[in-house]
């Protein structure tokens, strides 16, 4: 919960004020014997909003998750739901990823990963890829499974930029991200 305490703040302190307002606990100045009192007052009661929030998981849209995520992170994904393929037009090739022996779990959001990098460029890059002409390659979050073993491994990634699944090898897109939600 570390990293989301600033987003927590200010949200607390507008809580803190409007619960204060409304149940006529906030204190004039005059009661207070110095400034340092009434910010010592001030800060007891958002650090209490604050400690009874972070027990509770954070769900944050993609665009916004995006800019808070970061290694270390515990995270599900509330997938879009696919929609269905129209019959009139030919599907997406897509490159066909080399697994390698690891077993290849699918994007899911039943799932808790743990985010175990976040880096420049395509994993296992081909030369035929979607980004493979681009100047900048996207920044890519790299996640595995919570308590999976040594022999599963993700063959996609979190591209930052576009807050979608993309595949490695080619960066084609499989899946898109409703929200997330932070443990």
């Amino acid at each position: 919960m570390k990293l989301h305490l600033s987003t927590l703040a200010l949200f607390t302190c507008s809580l803190a004020a409007q619960v204060a307002l409304a149940s006529g606990t906030l204190l004039k100045h005059d009661q207070f014997s110095s400034k340092t009192k009434k910010n010592q007052y001030l800060s007891q009661m958002i650090a209490s909003e604050i400690e009874a929030m972070a027990d509770e998981n954070l769900i944050l849209s993609t665009s916004d998750a995006m800019d808070y995520i970061q290694k270390g992170d515990y995270i599900r994904l509330n997938l879009v739901k696919v929609k269905a393929q129209n019959p009139l037009q030919p599907p997406e090739l897509i490159r066909a990823v080399s697994t390698y022996g690891y077993e290849a779990p699918a994007p899911s959001d039943s799932v808790i990963y743990h985010v175990t990098d976040i880096s420049k460029g395509i994993p296992h890059s081909k030369g035929s890829g979607v980004y493979t002409n681009q100047v900048n390659p996207p920044t890519v979050i790299r996640l595995h499974p919570d308590g999976a073993g040594e022999n599963v491994m993700l063959f996609w990634y979190i591209n930052q930029e576009s807050g979608c699944i993309e595949q490695f090898e080619d960066g084609a897109e499989i899946a898109d991200i409703d929200s997330i939600e932070f443990y």
